[in-house]
């Protein structure tokens, strides 16, 4: 048990005298027994009260939610009072036996939303030498920062709530006040359905689904969250494969280079035939950028070994022809650029039609699934092919067809333009590689058009000069140098980002073992064997207590909410049920998650209060099944508190042999200090 409720007191100080109630609980089952209007509902919503859960009995804050007795003034007897100031202590004990009081101001000096709690039990004991703190709630942050109630009574109970999404966008704690529902069933909107007070004002996302997931400590929670963590990583290796795609590519372009045989996905091996290799066009050949410095290295090696001049005469003929050999090269070059800017506005028309073909084909495949929904759902066939191939565009009768009017079936109609996407996808991969060739292509034309000119204004001067050092034998020299350098240069930045692309495909390597490693649902096998067992736990019990709408071995839960629904027609169960039978389900559904928590390791409170158990005049019978079944998890060390206005002796008859406290009220539980139940 986490949670136990020693006792609670209330003070309430008045124009005559000093009024409330102390009450001491046991552990097991403890029943308050009153008249109708005494107080009883008073008595629980104060233990709500100063745990800060108001909000369960209505959505209002602070004292607005509780009865005029403790606010304002009320009789006892024939005596009528009015209100000067009260509060409300209530002491409680975790799982490690450590004791806390708690005490909330109603009406008086203090700020409502101020708890003071006092290390030590100061109710039961009297230990007043205890130290004190203060904490708030109903203001931002009361359940994560460290001066917050909610925050504060979480560790207390040892209770480490997750983070889940709100639909704004953000995470926040999965707030107790989400949780303390499926525990305190309370008098009004209680009754009305299982989980029906989680509060939604909140924002977040499936919140039912999350109380319910944590209260059992299900390890879907868990599982979600890696399953999220782990897409996460994914996306987070893709994008980076992209961009070191992106970075091999810069790399190349500096030189006119080609990146060739970069992996399109990630890949968790990478062996040497499949890491990326650059390609250099040459003389309208390909070759690898290795051999390419290799045939660089060589032609300046015998630039080299050509003796100098001197001093003989320039050959001026020679210098002439060398001009000629240069401008008529000039003039195939640009062709060549003239026909290479041709081909790529060709393969971008080609591309853009294709990426038009695919979303066209993307609206149809969308169009006929809508269509194979509608047909599911039982609308009459509807055309909607619009008579026209959606690849080609061509005029058609009737539907896409299978043989001589047979139409295709919309499944095949589907796989067909599914096929088709892909088939264009593929080609559209095929023509942007092609681009990028063109593109690499004409990059290198570009240079070798403008070291040809350089070198033409290097020859022209040569001719004209009288000088017997050539500058174009210089220039040539010097150019090829530099490219040398250059191709170094880029050689060295392609090795660097081979070893990032090895390191990356190790990353990926060890997130597909991870995600090898994961469940391949959405819950492991504990949490299979929970449910299964919270769900017969619910069917027994609904038996037990006398349930009749439903038949109970048709009862299933819910994958969304956890709620119980029949599994012949997927309806919540309270759609379908008389109104005892509503209230039935609800003390099933508590009583089951306890059984559950009896069980197995969840993160329940082992407390559940019931005001008022036995609304709609439910069959004596009924309840007390519901009272043998919750005394009976008192060897599990889990307590119940129930209030209940049922006949005396009705109540005693039904108790009999039942192992419980009987806390008995009769007309008032408010009253003067001196009448109040333990001193």
């Amino acid at each position: 048990m986490k949670f136990k409720i020693n006792a609670i007191q209330i003070e309430i100080n008045t124009d005559k005298g000093l009024f409330g109630q102390k009450v001491c609980f046991e552990n097991g089952l403890n029943i308050i027994r009153a008249e109708n209007t005494s107080g009883k509902s008073t008595l629980i919503n104060s233990i709500i009260y100063a745990l800060g859960f108001e909000r369960l009995l209505g959505n209002r804050k602070g004292y607005a939610s509780l009865k005029p007795v403790l606010k304002t003034g009320g009789a006892f007897k024939d005596l009528e009072f009015s209100v000067l100031e009260s509060n409300i202590s209530l002491e409680i004990e975790n799982a490690k036996s450590e004791g806390i009081t708690i005490k909330r101001a109603i009406i008086g000096t203090g700020d409502t939303d101020l708890i003071t709690t006092y290390k030590g039990r100061t109710i039961t004991f009297q230990d007043h030498e205890v130290s004190k703190d203060y904490y708030y709630v109903n203001r931002e942050g009361s359940a994560q920062r460290q001066a917050g109630f909610h925050s504060f009574l979480a560790n207390f109970l040892d209770l480490e709530l997750p983070f889940v999404s709100r639909f704004s966008g953000n995470d926040v704690p999965l707030y107790l006040e989400c949780i303390i529902p499926l525990m305190f069933i309370e008098q009004i909107r209680g009754w009305t359905g299982v989980q029906a007070t989680i509060p939604k004002n909140y924002g977040i996302q499936n919140v039912n689904k999350n109380a319910i997931e944590f209260l059992l400590d299900l390890d879907a929670q868990k599982i979600k969250k890696q399953h999220e963590e782990l897409e996460f990583e994914h996306e987070k290796i893709k994008g980076q494969w992209i961009s070191l795609r992106q970075q091999f590519n810069f790399c190349g372009k500096k030189i006119g280079a080609v990146v060739s045989n970069y992996p399109e996905k990630p890949q968790g091996v990478l062996n040497i035939i499949d890491l990326p290799k650059l390609i250099i066009n040459t003389d309208d050949k390909e070759i690898s950028i290795e051999i390419y410095l290799r045939s660089l290295r060589e032609r300046l090696s015998e630039l080299l070994k050509v003796p100098k001049n001197d001093g003989q005469d320039k050959d001026y003929n020679q210098i002439e022809s060398q001009i000629i050999k240069y401008e008529n090269t000039l003039i195939v070059l640009k062709g060549k650029l003239k026909e290479l800017n041709t081909n790529l506005v060709m393969e971008q028309n080609t591309i853009d039609s294709l990426s038009e073909q695919v979303n066209t084909l993307e609206k149809e495949i969308k169009r006929y699934t809508d269509l194979k929904r509608l047909l599911e759902m039982g609308a009459e066939f509807l055309d909607i092919t619009k008579n026209h191939c959606p690849t080609c565009k061509q005029t058609i009768d009737g539907s896409l067809v299978n043989g001589i009017g047979n139409p295709m079936p919309i499944d095949d109609n589907i796989a067909f333009l599914t096929s088709q996407k892909n088939a264009i996808n593929l080609l559209m991969s095929t023509n942007t590689r092609n681009s990028d060739i063109i593109n690499a292509r004409k990059t290198n034309i570009e240079t070798e058009i403008k070291k040809i000119k350089s070198n033409l204004i290097s020859l022209q001067r040569d001719s004209i000069s009288a000088n017997d050092i050539s500058e174009y034998e210089i220039r040539k020299k010097i150019a090829i140098e530099e490219e040398i350098h250059e191709v170094e240069t880029v050689i060295n930045s392609f090795d660097e980002l081979i070893e990032k692309l090895k390191d990356l495909s190790k990353v990926y390597d060890s997130f597909l073992k991870k995600k090898a490693s994961m469940p391949v649902g959405y819950f492991s096998l504990k949490d299979e064997k929970k449910l299964e067992f919270f769900k017969n736990a619910v069917r027994n019990l609904l038996i037990e207590f006398g349930y009749r709408s439903t038949l109970a071995d048709k009862i299933e839960l819910s994958k969304d909410n956890y709620q119980p629904v029949c599994n012949e027609e997927g309806f919540e169960l309270a759609l379908d049920a008389s109104a005892t039978d509503n209230v039935r389900i609800v003390w099933a559904y508590t009583v089951a998650l306890m059984l559950v928590s009896a069980n197995y390791l969840t993160n329940h409170l082992g407390i559940a209060i019931l005001d008022e158990p036995e609304q709609q005049r439910m069959k004596e019978a009924s309840s007390e099944q519901l009272y043998i079944s919750l005394s009976a998890l008192k060897q599990n060390g889990f307590q119940s508190i129930i209030a209940t206005s049922e006949d005396k002796n009705t109540l005693k008859m039904k108790l009999k042999g039942i192992d419980c406290q009987i806390l008995e009220f009769g007309d008032e539980v408010i009253k003067p200090k001196n009448l109040w139940m333990h001193k």
